[in-house]
């Protein structure tokens, strides 16, 4: 598969007069070059407003693209596995969630989230994204990380090729909470049982204002 980017005229990135910043133009220079970003580099990068260099950032994301992958798209064969619906906090906006003994309320086994991942890799799949609700109740020996880590064994042992995508900021907060640990001693162990990449949700709500409105249990930025 291939994609034709539009042909609208952008400035050129790499013209020396096409910027002022001499600092935005060696940045750039710098990544087109295969180097990776500092994260002062980074966040200089975000912080520009002016529409010329908005512009010459992404001519520059569009080249670096070109170089690395050119126009061929790819995609991923994944399946969602969501293993509770049963969550401590209770979002106005969210019609996932239940309590514990609400109808609809479930919590999948063992046997049945492998049999999920089963399915799921016989017709091509290459990716789990697996996340819940907040659970008080899931843990193993009194453990909410152990729980989390036999999650990831559950799907591991009879799969350790397929990718895991899985447990947002917010479960990371949940666990490192329920068991007094830090974020990074929780997502050290998560990675080191096979953890391959997390998805970005759970922050709906970026204005502290209103999050204290529409979910007020959610923790505040950065898992907020």
């Amino acid at each position: 598969m291939t994609f034709s980017p539009a042909t609208s005229p952008q400035p050129d990135a790499l013209q020396p007069d096409a910027l002022k910043p001499d600092a935005l133009q060696a940045i750039l220079q710098s990544a087109l070059a295969g180097a990776d970003l500092s994260v002062e580099q980074g966040l200089f990068l975000l912080e520009q407003r002016s529409e010329a260099a908005i512009a010459a950032i992404q001519q520059a994301a569009d080249q670096l693209r070109q170089q690395l992958v050119g126009d061929t798209v790819t995609y991923v064969i994944n399946r969602n596995i969501n293993f509770t619906n049963i969550c401590e906090q209770h979002c106005s906006f969210c019609a996932f969630r239940r309590d514990s003994g609400d109808a609809g309320a479930y919590w999948l086994d063992w046997a049945t989230i492998r049999a999920k991942t089963a399915e799921a890799v016989s017709i091509g799949a290459t990716e789990i994204c697996m996340q819940g609700g907040l659970h008080p109740q899931a843990k193993i020996d009194g453990s909410s990380l152990a729980y989390y880590l036999q999650l990831i064994a559950t799907i591991k042992q009879d799969f350790p090729d397929l990718h895991l995508h899985a447990f947002s900021p917010q479960e990371i907060e949940f666990i490192a909470r329920q068991d007094g640990l830090s974020f990074e001693q929780v997502i050290t162990a998560l990675g080191d049982a096979g953890l391959g990449s997390m998805p970005g949700t759970a922050a709906e709500v970026l204005d502290d204002e209103l999050r204290k409105i529409l979910c007020p249990e959610k923790s505040a930025p950065p898992f907020g």
